[in-house]
């Protein structure tokens, strides 16, 4: 019996981010077993060849494993293939790119699965959570990690904290009966029979389990893949103790209405209460006032915004967005960074 040892480098394109532990451990065991089926190959023995049996399926299931990519899995035909091949002791190996994996690749996972910088499409990423609710977390240190490993620039983190959790002896001071009325409103658009959290809302047609990573981040490269013929520019200022922000778009229905949002890019918070009592933390993108316009075709707008006291301008930024009234179909999005005074329109 023999052991053919083939790297099919064109079947999976696995891209790692190599400072994760993880991914290390994850390729020291597969160069392990690499090593220690080409030391098999020179054995005869029906112990070396169960062995060998028994190591591809390990090597298919830990590539599965590790691959985690919502656009490559592994197809039937090859799994079949591998297991009908290693039935006569012939194995072949679904390997990955050994110099990507080894190259210490600088670009992210999120910056991996994206598409082209020439695509015109953007992700509209609303979270609804709770300081209240003890699931919540890790949605939130979700959209943590995509709004830091985000190279896009398109895509627009809305965190909208609920207030049906303040009632569990925790009251969570970024919370608005607003935001659960929106909330509420996609459960309409969305024909759900009931509101939850944590709940991710992508463009307005699509939700999930907020803490659903490979789900969300496919509907994210969705979102990011589509074309779209409108934009949105958004330019913003201080003036009055209020924010001012104008804005000009083009839409194609009479259904719309413009929603723009003041955002709080970052908060600690010690919750001394309630499910999370004795955790602390980490939230981004926390919308703290939401205005929402109707519009008409060629619509220019100035609205103007009440701050909360804690607004410094630093650390804060607009996200607006176009969104359909008849179905909840967001069709552009725009930002205006009071950071770098910088405006991203889509």
């Amino acid at each position: 019996m023999f052991i053919r040892v083939i790297a099919a480098l064109s079947h999976l394109k696995l891209q790692y981010d190599m400072k994760s532990i993880k991914t290390i451990t994850i390729a020291s065991g597969l160069l392990v077993v690499l090593g220690v089926l080409i030391g098999l190959s020179n054995g005869n023995t029906s112990r070396n060849h169960a062995a060998s049996i028994n190591t591809a399926g390990f090597i298919v299931e830990e590539l599965y494993k590790s691959e985690r990519c919502s656009s490559c899995p592994p197809s039937n035909e090859l799994v079949e293939s591998i297991q009908r091949d290693a039935g006569t002791g012939k194995i072949y190996i679904l390997a990955f790119h050994l110099a990507a994996l080894f190259g210490l690749s600088k670009e992210k996972i999120l910056r991996n699965e994206t598409t082209p910088v020439s695509s015109s499409g953007f992700a509209v990423v609303e979270l609804f959570t709770s300081e209240g609710c003890n699931t919540c977390p890790p949605a939130d240190e979700l959209v943590q990690k995509i709004q830091r490993d985000d190279g896009t620039g398109k895509i627009y983190i809305l965190a909208f904290h609920v207030d049906y959790w303040d009632h569990q002896g925790w009251k969570d001071k970024f919370s608005e009966k607003e935001y659960t009325n929106r909330q509420i409103q996609y459960a309409g658009w969305l024909k759900l029979q009931t509101i939850y959290t944590p709940q991710i809302v992508v463009n307005g047609t699509t939700e999930y389990v907020g803490s659903d990573k490979r789900s969300v981040l496919r509907a994210i490269s969705t979102g990011l893949a589509q074309e779209t013929s409108t934009k949105l520019e958004m330019k913003a200022w201080l003036q009055d103790d209020q924010v001012h922000v104008e804005s000009k778009t083009v839409v194609d229905d009479k259904n719309a209405e413009l929603v723009i949002a003041l955002i709080q890019k970052s908060a600690h918070v010690d919750v001394l209460a309630g499910e999370n009592m004795g955790r602390s933390l980490s939230h981004v993108q926390i919308v703290r006032r939401m205005n929402r316009i109707p519009l008409d075709v060629n619509t220019k707008t100035v609205v103007a915004m009440k701050p909360p006291v804690d607004f410094t301008g630093r650390g804060w930024e607009i996200i607006g967005f176009v969104q359909q009234t008849s179905n909840g179909r967001i069709t552009s999005a725009g930002r205006f960074d009071f950071d770098s005074k910088v405006v991203s329109s889509k």
